[in-house]
């Protein structure tokens, strides 16, 4: 049967467009998108009539709707970098002070072996040594060591942290 042939059978038993447009796409067929060409039934149960359909074009979504997309990524961004990031980093100044991290620095700075490490924190171990000249040349000129580290500790305290421990006191419990 040839694809008109199949389209005549459908069209009797009273299938719909996309039941025919389905079994029209046979070898050879053509084929009519239900966009442009849809069968409606009249009011009648009888009675049927030829509506062509309109393809659509483009809608606007509501405002509402387009204002909570575009809102909500712009709110979770600003909400990151205004809260998450700050606080992060303050996190990471106490660690590079006082935390795992100035230990893991000081292991670096002594193991040569650790390249591709010692490069990735580079920066870091700079800022360790100007940090180290600036202390060592303060108590050359006569400072002594404990006045460096209490000036040292205020400077920490004014910035947040919490003053380091006395000497010989057992170290305090990380959070």
């Amino acid at each position: 049967a040839t694809p008109r042939a199949w389209e005549a059978r459908l069209q009797h038993r009273g299938a719909s467009h996309s039941e025919r447009g389905a079994c029209s796409r046979g070898v050879g067929g053509s084929h009519r998108p239900a966009l442009l060409h849809h069968r409606a039934r009249a009011k009648s149960p009888g009675a049927r009539r030829d509506v062509a359909r309109h393809a659509m074009g483009f809608e606007a979504p509501p405002v509402g709707t387009l204002f909570v997309a575009l809102a909500a990524p712009a709110g979770l961004g600003a909400y990151w970098w205004l809260a998450v990031v700050p606080s992060a980093r303050k996190e990471l100044a106490k660690d590079k002070r006082k935390g795992g991290l100035n230990d893991y620095l000081g292991e670096l700075e002594r193991d040569e072996s650790r390249k591709l490490e010692r490069w990735f924190y580079t920066d870091y171990l700079r800022k360790r040594e100007v940090q180290r000249a600036k202390r060592a040349s303060r108590v050359s000129r006569g400072e002594s060591e404990a006045a460096v580290e209490r000036e040292e500790a205020a400077m920490d305290e004014a910035r947040g942290g919490a003053p380091p421990p006395p000497r010989g006191a057992p170290p305090r419990p990380r959070r």
